[in-house]
């Protein structure tokens, strides 16, 4: 009787521990098949709404997928992005305080796009604040990902004293750079 008592003392804690059963059920004491399962075991996810994940690079409808598949659309519509995507989804809610009417360089609704493409940045003139389709060669593409640095830039990642861009902007600035940063 000890060693079921230990048996099942260790498998309690292997479950905690997220290292239980790696592929196929998460509780499949009793065989069932996982309805209803909180999708962390590699299950068949039979009921799983999967509501509120990216999925991104699935094929699933309703995802994001923004800037997955280097196209320069937003697989949501299939449009191209264009720069009032990019005001919309990140300028004008994570830059825009800064970079508004004051200082070198607005990013506001509007002026966005004639402030950054083929327009040369005052931190490194020989690289253009935006390149189209070449984010390698986009100034503000090294600022927001806090690589300025490695093309003889200089200054702090953007935006400062705020949390980085998530994942979902970078990728929107990407497709829209990718995809030719289209007005």
């Amino acid at each position: 009787m000890r060693a079921w008592t230990t048996l099942w003392i260790l498998v309690a804690a292997l479950a905690l521990l997220g290292l239980g059963c790696p592929e196929g059920d998460d509780d499949d004491s009793a065989g069932d098949d996982d309805t209803g399962d909180d999708d962390t075991g590699g299950d068949d996810d039979t009921g799983d709404d999967d509501a509120g994940d990216d999925d991104t690079g699935d094929d699933d409808t309703g995802d994001d997928d923004t800037g997955d598949d280097d196209t320069g659309d937003d697989d949501t519509t299939g449009n191209p992005v264009t720069v009032a995507d990019v005001e919309a989804g990140v300028f004008t809610p994570s830059c825009s305080g800064c970079h508004g009417t004051s200082g070198g360089l607005s990013l506001q609704a509007g002026q966005a796009h004639g402030n950054t493409v083929d327009v040369a940045s005052t931190q490194l003139p020989s690289m253009d604040r935006i390149e189209p389709s070449d984010t390698a060669n986009s100034y503000l593409w090294h600022k927001v990902n806090g690589t300025p640095g490695s093309v003889g830039g200089s200054g702090q990642q953007m935006p400062v004293n705020s949390p980085a861009l998530s994942s979902k902007e970078l990728d929107l600035i990407e497709a829209w750079i990718d995809g030719g940063a289209l007005p």
